[in-house]
C-alpha cells in the first residue's frame, strides 16, 4: 500500500479555499477577484530539532459588493480571525463603484479585472486554479478584454 504525501501547499490551498467559501457564505459578495498572491516558505533545522517547514500564503483580494454599503472593516475582522495560515487583505467595492473606476480608465481596476484571478462569482463562473506563471508583467500573458455593460 502507497502512501501519498500531501505537501503543505495542499494543505494551504485547501484550507485557503475553504476560508473563501466562508467568507462568501457571511458577506454574499458579487464576486470576490484575488490580483496578487505571496507565498513565504521557510524550513528550520538542526541537532536538537526535527526538520520543521512552513509555509505562510499572503493573498490581496478584491471583493465586489450589490451595494455601496461599506463593510471593509467587518470584512478584514472577519479575515483577520479567521485566516491563520498567512495575511488576506480584502478591498471591498460595490459594482457600481468598479464600473464608474473602469469607465474613467482607473489603472488599479483595469489590471484586476483583466489581469486577477476569479475566485468567486455569484454568476457561477469561478475558477479557482492558479496558473503557475501568472504574472501580470509577463510579456507573452495576454489580458483579457473587458465589456462594460451596466455590471460586471
Amino acid at each position: 500500500m502507497q502512501s501519498k504525501f500531501i505537501s503543505s501547499a495542499d494543505t494551504q490551498f485547501s484550507y485557503f479555499k475553504n476560508f473563501v467559501q466562508c467568507l462568501v457564505d457571511k458577506f454574499q459578495p458579487l464576486k470576490l477577484i484575488c490580483f496578487a498572491k505571496t507565498i513565504l516558505s521557510s524550513e528550520t533545522a538542526g541537532c536538537s530539532k526535527d526538520q520543521s517547514p512552513t509555509q505562510d500564503c499572503n493573498y490581496c483580494l478584491l471583493m465586489v459588493t450589490e451595494s455601496g454599503t461599506r463593510v471593509d472593516h467587518q470584512v478584514q475582522d472577519f479575515s483577520n480571525s479567521h485566516y491563520k495560515d498567512g495575511t488576506v487583505c480584502i478591498l471591498c467595492h460595490s459594482e457600481e463603484s468598479i464600473v464608474e473606476a473602469i469607465k474613467a480608465n482607473n489603472i488599479f481596476f483595469l489590471t484586476v479585472y483583466s489581469t486577477g484571478q476569479v475566485l468567486y462569482s455569484r454568476d457561477g463562473m469561478n475558477n479557482f486554479e492558479f496558473p503557475e506563471n501568472s504574472s501580470p508583467r509577463d510579456p507573452q500573458r495576454k489580458p483579457k478584454s473587458i465589456l462594460i455593460t451596466g455590471s460586471l
